[in-house]
């Protein structure tokens, strides 16, 4: 970490000056340093250093190991922003609430964005987590929360078209025309790990049906492994929310 807070020292100064005028204005010359030189580091550079350590801790193994391929992902981009964070504490720390919440600000506008990104692009069980955050006035964020209650009927199908029909004749050893009279292709709802489509039984039954994504479960164990590693960092006594969460979650994997 000491290694990253000394990028932040070294970067040069170009972006802060593209925050709006109001919050520069806010905050003084030492906190408007601290800023630039957060704001204004690689900030790629950084999280690409961070993603090429997690391979070669790995051995190279990363690429073929999706689960873990996921995990230096968001590593790689949730750890620069998590010691962006802890470095602004530090430098607005003797400074009044005032500046110190305009010097935050500064880096909600910035960030939140990239975590949606982030979300969206890794898919799984981080929209759930998105969405579980939505539920919770005040715990994060306003910019954050945002895009987290946007997440409560955004989160996209992971599957291909036509994918969850040929999942559905697999699991039966059947085409779904030899079981079904109608089955819609919309998904009703998308999840953290699966989806559901409207269909209608032979013997005009309505029911819905649920479709696993492939390596739901895998791919789940890994992304809670990752969340949990850095809520320990982050915001440790939010662990035992997270280990109750994960107990809960089992039961959603039986889908007999």
């Amino acid at each position: 970490m000491l290694r990253l807070v000394s990028a932040f020292r070294r970067s040069t100064r170009t972006l802060y000056h593209s925050s709006s005028s109001m919050q520069a204005s806010a905050v003084n010359d030492r906190t408007a340093s601290a800023v630039e030189a957060g704001i204004s580091m690689s900030w790629q550079r950084i999280s690409l250093a961070v993603t090429a350590s997690a391979t070669i801790a790995a051995g190279g193994y990363v690429y073929s190991n999706e689960g873990l391929k996921r995990t230096a992902i968001f590593w790689g981009q949730a750890y620069p922003i998590y010691v962006h964070y802890k470095y602004m504490e530090y430098a607005t720390a003797d400074l009044p609430e005032e500046e110190m919440k305009a010097a935050f600000e500064v880096l909600h506008d910035r960030y939140a964005p990239m975590a949606e990104r982030l979300v969206l692009d890794l898919r799984g069980f981080y929209p759930k987590t998105a969405q579980l955050l939505a539920l919770l006035d005040d715990f994060i964020p306003p910019q954050y929360m945002e895009f987290c209650k946007r997440m409560q009927d955004r989160v996209p199908s992971e599957f291909a078209p036509g994918e969850p029909r040929e999942i559905v004749e697999r699991s039966l050893g059947k085409s779904i025309e030899d079981v079904f009279t109608y089955f819609e292709d919309e998904p009703l709802g998308a999840a953290s790990i699966g989806q559901v489509h409207r269909a209608t039984m032979k013997d005009g039954t309505k029911v819905v049906v649920k479709v696993m994504y492939p390596k739901g479960e895998y791919l789940f164990r890994w992304d809670m492994r990752s969340i949990k590693k850095f809520c320990a960092l982050a915001e440790p006594q939010h662990l035992p929310y997270l280990d109750e969460m994960e107990k809960q979650f089992e039961s959603e994997f039986d889908y007999t």
